[in-house]
């Protein structure tokens, strides 16, 4: 299970990771879940996938009443992110998530409405959280196309989202304490996610000019200390986007490469050379339109009647399993009082 470690207190305001679950599969990406809180307040920084929401939930009630999480900050739209809104909206239906303006009719098919989304603009805005002020931080194509960080001045902590990740093996320190060594598991990651080497270096200009102690990416170790300027000064120089070479797409390269499994470790070994889009070569334009056969309606009919079915059905088990997660959280919180 996953666990809760302060990494930031000062009088009522702290900072809190919930990190490093030894019992996860190991074909699902480690994450890190930050809650920042001040006095009774707390806000939840990516809270992650449906999946490890129970290891995620019980870890910050530890040390904090889940319920007084009033705001999600969702650094952008990815499954390993935000997939878990509507358990945590069954906790607190009157829950606000923040996330980029572009992903607010998107993020609804996890959960939440129009009332639960809160679109942030482009250029960023301040969010609060007791009678602190968090910025949130412009890192548009890093990876995502609507994507932020998190800022706070007073601990001069910053949640960095994918930006700085690295796939680590299991038993890693939550502390880069190589950095030599740790950014090797971190390369890999960044050439292949982060799409454009210009709003790299907008965001390194951005980060250098912030007063920061620690750099907490959603997957990986904390960079803190002069590491933070390191990690800045390597991903300034790192050469990231589309690969400047062709692939190969021949018949027997395809063949090869559908057999494989992409795992996270395959992300932390990848080390492509990156491309542009003007050497792929234009297969649609090779390829005969196929001819479209005549389609036979008469069992329309009973076929929307066995889709309605199944949907009943679908909808049924997943409410019999949404109910059966909420009466553990109820007798969790029997347990607290």
């Amino acid at each position: 299970m996953k666990q809760l470690r302060f990494i930031y207190t000062e009088k009522n305001h702290k900072w809190g990771v919930v990190c490093r679950d030894p019992s996860r599969a190991s074909y699902m990406i480690d994450t890190n879940e930050c809650i920042v809180i001040d006095g009774d307040e707390g806000l939840i920084t990516d809270p992650g996938g449906m999946e490890i929401f129970p290891s995620v939930f019980s870890a910050i009630g530890s040390g904090f009443n889940p319920k007084n999480i009033k705001t999600i900050f969702s650094s952008h739209q990815d499954p390993d992110v935000i997939s878990s809104l509507t358990l945590w909206l069954e906790l607190n239906p009157d829950l606000k998530c923040y996330i980029s303006r572009l992903w607010t009719t998107f993020v609804p098919h996890f959960g939440g409405d129009d009332k639960t989304l809160v679109g942030i603009p482009d250029e960023g805005t301040t969010l609060s959280v007791g009678t602190v002020k968090l910025k949130v931080v412009p890192a548009h194509y890093l990876h995502s196309s609507g994507n932020f960080h998190l800022y706070d001045s007073r601990a001069k902590i910053y949640f960095s989202g994918d930006v700085g990740a690295a796939i680590l093996p299991e038993g890693a320190d939550l502390y880069v304490k190589n950095f030599d060594e740790h950014i090797k598991s971190a390369i890999g990651f960044h050439k292949r996610w982060m799409g454009s080497n210009e709003a790299k270096d907008d965001w390194c200009k951005r980060a250098s000019e912030l007063e920061i102690d620690m750099i907490i990416p959603q997957h990986g170790a904390i960079y803190q200390g002069k590491d933070v300027q390191r990690f800045i000064n390597w991903f300034s120089e790192l050469r990231v986007g589309l690969f400047t070479s062709a692939p190969d797409i021949s018949e027997a390269a395809v063949e090869d490469k559908s057999e494989k499994i992409a795992t996270p470790a395959d992300m932390a070994d990848d080390s492509s050379e990156i491309i542009e889009i003007g050497g792929i070569p234009n297969v649609a334009a090779q390829t005969a339109t196929p001819e479209i056969a005549e389609t036979d309606h008469s069992d329309l009919e009973a076929l929307m009647e066995d889709n309605a079915r199944l949907k009943k059905k679908a909808d049924q088990d997943t409410m019999q399993k949404k109910n059966s997660f909420i009466n553990k959280i109820k007798k969790f919180f029997s347990r607290k009082e």
